[in-house]
């Protein structure tokens, strides 16, 4: 009957459109989610006190510190649940980096202040820096894959590096060599080769392997006899770079996974202080204060009017 009562009442002072009031200040998904669930029940379960003491300590925290930024808690959202595919993309695993450093960043602000109820969420928060020590030497904030995460991924970047060089400079010299045959393109990749644009009436002077006609047949593309295991070679580190570059993700995306539960059990308590924070700036935009109820079922509320 209480519940009933809570939510007849929350209907007729139109809690619902508060709380949507509120809701635009969350900075997340997830935290508007925690907002428009505070609709049932209409008091908090841990107390009646808990919540109005609580805002009151990031209203504070606010104030000395500046905000709580919570950029990039939703991209992580969907390789948190349960049946999520384990992520394989570099930019889903930057998403999860991300929400580790965050988590990080808001458990340094937490740690920094003295009150019982910020360090009842800081107790919940897990300490993410090992997992970023592990993980952001390797991957970049864009997704590339760094040349020291590994040492044979930097021993076949430095191969390509060399092979690429070889195959520009005998293109270039080939290229000096037979200026009444090429055209005045520079050399050019075809099927994943390098190259030399050569005029198609020309093709037969110079010794190479077709690859690729142009659009109207006036230009032909030729790798040159000369360069074929040049291009090889390069190639071969190309594909091998590749098959590293997985190996590298796959081993950072199964860290991720050891840290599922920890992250998941944080992201719920960012959640819920992007929605104490959207209450805090709520507040601020009606000039509002916080009431702590107290141990009666009593509120007497003077000179109060309705958001």
């Amino acid at each position: 009957m209480r519940a009933q009562s809570d939510r007849s009442l929350a209907l007729e002072l139109e809690f619902d459109k508060i709380l949507e009031l509120i809701a635009a200040h969350a900075r997340t998904c997830v935290g508007r989610v925690v907002i428009r669930d505070l609709a049932t029940p209409l008091e908090d379960a841990s107390g009646p006190a808990r919540s109005a003491l609580l805002t009151m300590a990031v209203a504070d925290l606010i104030e000395e510190d500046g905000m709580l930024s919570l950029a990039g808690v939703d991209e992580a959202v969907p390789w948190l649940d349960e049946d999520a595919p384990p992520p394989s993309e570099p930019r889903d695993l930057v998403a999860l980096l991300t929400l580790a450093r965050r988590v990080a960043a808001i458990r340094r602000r937490l740690a920094e202040v003295e009150n019982d109820k910020l360090d009842g969420l800081l107790g919940r928060l897990a300490d993410t820096r090992e997992l970023i020590d592990r993980v952001a030497p390797k991957l970049g904030r864009d997704g590339t894959v760094a040349d020291n995460a590994s040492p044979e991924l930097g021993r076949l970047r430095r191969e390509i590096a060399r092979a690429r060089s070889d195959v520009l400079a005998e293109l270039e010299a080939v290229r000096r060599g037979n200026r009444e045959v090429v055209t005045d393109a520079p050399p050019t990749m075809r099927r994943d080769r390098y190259c030399l644009p050569v005029r198609s009436s020309a093709r037969a002077q110079l010794s190479g392997l077709l690859l690729d006609v142009s659009a109207r047949g006036a230009t032909s593309f030729v790798e040159p006899i000369g360069v074929v295991e040049m291009n090889n070679r390069l190639a071969s580190a190309v594909a091998g770079e590749a098959r590293e570059i997985q190996r590298i993700l796959h081993e950072i995306a199964h860290l991720f996974a050891e840290a599922h539960d920890d992250l998941a059990s944080a992201v719920e308590v960012l959640a819920e202080l992007d929605a104490v924070q959207a209450k805090v700036l709520f507040g601020r935009t009606v000039e509002g204060r916080v009431v702590v109820p107290g141990e009666g079922r009593d509120l007497v509320l003077l000179e109060a009017r309705h958001p």
